[in-house]
């Protein structure tokens, strides 16, 4: 089988095909992979979709036949087939032997969220997918991280934000991988809701080419709210600018609640700043004491952090800490500021952000 991630394969030329599968959590992937498909098939090829989960249902005998059979009229047809994880997962076992049997005469496209593994590395070991003939296709769909490979490198390093550019680019616009990185923090990740923005851009520039930070501060994401925890990691990650950036953000667009309901009570945001950079901080301290106590450093994080996928991020941020002396500052200055939150020493961003400045730069001194 061929096997491609979704950016190369978009990139590269189109090519005709008689089985294709495309596969994968991000849906704006999904669909411009289908599109560049069928791009390439004949002209005057007819496209006919079904769906999966249709109310009508989908009866694998009758779908197996027209898979089958020429048209009628002569003409060239494509069976696209929506949420095919759902066909697969009840009548896999017809399919792997419809096609060990020969497979379709008419061109096939699987549509689905989960149809190849993630990551897009290698075609499945197991189901009714493994085995299939080389010239299948696959397209993996897999959603653009938006944050450097291992945390390495400043965060505009990342996959969705070159993705960006290249999204820019596209319709004859530049951008920095800065600037792109902006765009995501106030827009999202949907990429459907980038790609949205970016065509908003590029109608607003006329013939300037180039977008810039204030084109993006003016015009994008005047809905979007920063998660609490996120700028809480940035502060113990010790990234002021990230922080500061994401500070702005939430005290300007407000705190989203449990309710649903958006705050944007200064002082609220301020006091759950400090209790979620406290639980992080509590949680870097008793990683600290177990490595300062002899204990294997991968073994500490273990102990402190149940959640396997978030040990990594933590043995970073213990890393960027910079020893129980950072530590211990940035635990005395965030009692500090708990107190002149609450005994109405000044204005809660400000106090908050001044925080940032003095005790999460690095270097910094008490």
């Amino acid at each position: 089988m061929s096997l491609f991630k979704a950016p190369d394969f978009l990139a590269g030329k189109a090519q005709d095909f008689r089985c294709a599968i495309v596969s994968g959590e991000e849906t704006w992937f999904r669909d411009a992979a289908l599109v560049h498909l069928l791009s390439a098939l004949p002209e005057g090829t007819e496209a006919e979709r079904r769906d999966a989960t249709s109310e009508l249902g989908l009866d694998p005998a009758a779908f197996f036949d027209d898979l089958r059979m020429a048209s009628l009229f002569g003409g060239e047809r494509v069976i696209v087939l929506l949420r095919a994880d759902k066909f697969l997962a009840e009548h896999g076992d017809a399919f792997a032997r419809f096609m060990k049997a020969g497979g379709p005469l008419q061109r096939l496209v699987l549509d689905g969220e989960k149809l190849i593994p993630k990551g897009g590395k290698s075609a499945p070991a197991t189901g009714p997918l493994k085995g299939l003939p080389s010239s299948v296709v696959m397209v993996s769909c897999d959603a653009l991280f938006d944050a450097p490979f291992a945390g390495k490198g400043p965060p505009w390093q990342s996959p969705l934000s070159r993705w960006v550019v290249q999204r820019a680019s596209q319709r004859g616009r530049r951008m920095s991988l800065e600037d792109a990185y902006l765009l995501h923090r106030m827009v999202g990740t949907n990429l459907a809701e980038i790609d949205s923005e970016l065509e908003k851009l590029s109608l607003r520039l006329g013939k300037r080419t180039d977008i810039r930070a204030e084109d993006i501060e003016a015009n994008c994401g005047s809905a979007r709210l920063v998660p609490l925890y996120d700028l809480a990691d940035a502060v113990v990650a010790r990234n002021p600018r990230l922080a500061l950036e994401s500070s702005r953000i939430l005290f300007e667009r407000g705190l989203a609640e449990a309710s649903g309901r958006v705050s944007k009570d200064s002082v609220g945001i301020a006091v759950a700043l400090v209790s979620a950079v406290a639980s992080k901080l509590r949680t870097l301290g008793r990683l600290d004491d177990l490595v300062a106590s002899g204990t294997n450093a991968d073994e500490a994080t273990a102990s402190v952090e149940p959640r396997p996928f978030m040990r990594e991020r933590l043995a970073q941020q213990h890393k960027a800490m910079g020893g129980s002396e950072a530590l211990r500052r940035m635990h005395e200055g965030l009692v500090q500021l708990d107190v002149d939150l609450k005994s109405g020493g000044g204005d809660a961003r400000v106090l908050f952000e001044s925080y940032v400045v003095n005790c999460c730069a690095r270097g910094a001194r008490a």
